[in-house]
């Protein structure tokens, strides 16, 4: 910015730098023109540098021109054209001859030609020696940018046509949409072939026996196979797919874009050739210019005219190729290549469908039988269950006097005499703690067990739920 400002640069260049740099997604790529200002006059008179050779009367120009350039990306999904812009800065002071020139390009292209041009000059023809060469030179450079912007088309669009004829446009043309023969065509076809195949006739000799002879093999003929194998090779090479008219498309798109760039070079170029041509002959500016000025933008003009001829013929060529991308893309509609593809994929789809549905079915049935056996399951654990509470209500019942006679059948309590008679109650408070002395250890050592026991089963069922759980933590991550 601080060298445009320096050099008293027009703002309108800034529109034609913007585009350029690195960017994900292309902007303002159909983006151009011209832009031009005349400081010729009193009233319009720049400033006054003379440390810069500048008198303040001067010509100011900049433009954007667009050509295709080989392109250095590896890879085969890469084309090897690439559209390139660069961007021109020109002024010209009348009185000094003194000239700026800026170009903005992603290459050193311009600026190896233009160095390339001016290398081999000698000090007595320098083309800034004096005003006269300063102007014949400052077109010389303007035509080298017109020169790059119509020298590449042809042989771009001569890659665009071969890709046509060679690739995705060819399958278009050579596809063939074969209807799957029905079952019963297919056993008609193997029985005329076994016929067709037989070897053996019959014929009658002169003692009329009636004898069997071997006919001869037949030949193969090399014509026919040949055919075959050529026919083979085409049906193999017909194969058009999704991708092909993703290529038809992505071909007619780039004619589109080199059909819009070289219209917009022609306006550039006759809108350059018109100003230089305006700017001479007008009899407002006719005392700033020397005589052969008139010649040389004359001379400029007929090459610019020229250029422009012959970009106007690569637009005819592009819109012949743009229209025979459209009968490809028509034909690939019209024999239904693709409708048809996409019926064949409906098919398999329904097909995978019905056998999902059928799994599903299959499935169902399962769940129902097991629904079934379930439900068994359920009625036999409710019987269990009736007959488990009508056990404990029994148990519950017959407990007590369990206990009791069980501590009655001791001898804690004693109704017999000495001679195992009847005689006088006796109780016997030795029995009765050493019964509580083994019977309380074993009961908390029975209760001990148990929630051991307890405690084990329950580690080993979080344990188990906790696994479960990430296992199906995993399978939804996944």
């Amino acid at each position: 910015m601080y060298t445009l400002t320096y050099h008293q640069v027009m703002p309108a260049f800034l529109d034609f730098i913007f585009p350029f740099g690195q960017q994900i997604y292309t902007r303002d790529f159909f983006f151009g023109g011209i832009r031009h200002e005349n400081r010729l006059l009193d009233s319009d008179l720049g400033p006054d540098l003379p440390k810069l050779r500048r008198s303040g009367q001067e010509i100011r120009v900049c433009y954007s021109l667009k050509s295709v350039e080989k392109t250095d990306e590896p890879g085969e999904k890469h084309s090897p054209w690439s559209v390139r812009q660069t961007a021109t800065y020109h002024s010209f002071d009348v009185e000094t001859g003194s000239a700026l020139w800026i170009s903005v390009k992603g290459n050193d292209l311009i600026q190896d030609r233009v160095m390339t041009a001016t290398e081999n000059l000698g000090p007595d023809q320098r083309p800034f020696s004096t005003k006269e060469r300063a102007f014949e030179e400052a077109m010389s450079i303007h035509l080298i940018n017109c020169k790059w912007a119509g020298e590449q088309w042809r042989w771009y669009l001569n890659y665009l046509e071969e890709e046509l004829q060679g690739g995705a446009g060819r399958r278009a043309l050579s596809a063939k949409v074969v209807r799957e023969r029905r079952p019963e065509e297919k056993e008609k076809l193997e029985f005329l072939r076994a016929r067709s195949m037989s070897t053996k006739g019959t014929s009658k000799g002169r003692s009329g026996m009636t004898t069997f002879c071997q006919s001869p093999k037949p030949q193969p003929n090399r014509t026919r196979s040949a055919s075959r194998e050529s026919g083979a090779e085409l049906d193999g090479h017909s194969q058009f797919s999704f991708d092909d008219s993703r290529d038809i498309q992505s071909l007619e798109d780039k004619t589109n874009e080199a059909i819009f760039v070289l219209n917009a070079n022609i306006d550039v170029l006759g809108e350059l050739k018109v100003y230089y041509h305006d700017l001479v002959v007008s009899q407002e500016h006719v005392k700033l210019f020397a005589s052969n000025h008139n010649r040389v933008v004359e001379r400029f003009g007929k090459q610019i005219t020229s250029i422009i001829n012959d970009l106007r013929m690569q637009i005819t060529r592009a819109g012949a190729l743009l229209r025979m991308l459209s009968d490809r893309k028509a034909l690939v509609s019209l024999y239904g290549i693709l409708n048809y593809r996409n019926a064949a994929a409906s098919m398999t789809f329904a097909a995978k469908s019905q056998e999902s549905a059928n799994n599903m079915e299959r499935m169902t049935r399962k769940m129902e039988e097991l629904t079934v056996d379930m439900n068994e399951l359920a009625q036999k654990t409710t019987q269990e269950t009736v007959s488990m509470r009508i056990i404990t209500l029994v148990t519950l019942f017959f407990l007590p006097g369990t206990f009791i006679s069980t501590i009655m059948s001791t001898d804690i309590v004693r109704f017999q005499g000495p001679n195992g008679g009847p005689g006088p109650k006796t109780f016997q408070a030795e029995a009765l703690k050493l019964y509580v002395y083994i019977t309380l250890p074993m009961m908390l050592l029975t209760f001990a067990a148990w929630f051991l026991i307890y405690k084990l089963e329950s580690r080993k069922a979080d344990k188990k739920r906790r696994r479960k759980s990430l296992e199906k933590q995993t399978a939804e991550n996944v």
